[in-house]
């Protein structure tokens, strides 16, 4: 079975991107201690500092599920409440190999 990789992509109302972008860190932190996570990245655009992108690689579904089920995972979904213009998120198959 392959892992579970997902792309999440983030824009930011510009009065919040301070804020969120400290959220943002801390769900990186708390994300990448639990079990099952291979890797939980960051990313924010050059040239656009609203635009966050998250790169996740989770071992299984039921890793990711438990993820989404967090108690720090539920308190992000609560602090971009209202703060965002747009969130977009894409589950890959990795197709390089």
């Amino acid at each position: 079975m392959s892992n579970i990789k997902i792309a999440a992509l983030i824009t930011v109302k510009p009065e919040y991107t301070a804020e969120l972008a400290v959220q943002f860190k801390e769900l990186v932190r708390a994300s990448r201690a639990e079990e099952g996570n291979i890797s939980y990245d960051l990313h924010q655009e050059i040239g656009n500092p609203n635009r966050f992108v998250f790169f996740e690689n989770w071992a299984s579904q039921v890793a990711v599920d438990s993820h989404n089920a967090s108690a720090h995972f539920q308190n992000f979904v609560q602090a971009i409440d209202g703060k965002t213009d747009a969130l977009e998120i894409v589950l890959l198959n990795d197709v390089s190999i």
